[in-house]
């Protein structure tokens, strides 16, 4: 009754982080994917636009830099605090732009973007997995 099949169909070939690979199904969080109309899967890479963040920092640089070209007196350490503000948060804004890995999921019926995480490891190891899972199918 439950043969070989069933018992490698169940084996996970990964299963980490609410995310399970088997030769039958692809399962992330809310949605399951069949491994049978799957015909090639690859990750991407979307690298989000810096240019905001890059123009808030030189609009901070350059009022401090206009404050430091007339000299720091008494009157203008409150501009050059704002100006330094200005730069770390156009900074901090920077460093949250994160570049977004994506397994990405070819069928017959169309491409599908079916898990994205910052982490490229973590989708390397994802579709790994999944052409693995693809290879036991045969």
């Amino acid at each position: 009754m439950f043969g070989y099949h069933w018992i490698f169909e169940q084996c996970p070939f990964f299963n980490d982080g609410g995310i399970t690979v088997t030769n039958s199904r692809f399962i992330v969080p809310g949605q399951t994917y069949t491994m049978g109309g799957v015909t090639s899967i690859r990750a991407e890479q979307y690298t989000p636009s810096r240019k905001w963040p890059m123009i808030v920092m030189g609009f901070g640089g350059v009022g401090l830099f206009s404050i430091v070209d007339e000299g720091i007196g008494a009157g203008s350490l409150g501009p050059a605090i704002i100006a330094i503000a200005i730069i770390a948060i156009g900074a901090a804004w920077w460093r949250s732009k994160k570049t977004i890995y994506t397994v990405v999921l070819s069928s017959a019926s169309g491409e599908s973007d079916a898990f994205s995480s910052t982490d490229e490891a973590f989708i390397d190891s994802i579709v790994s997995a999944l052409n693995d899972a693809v290879v036991s199918r045969g």
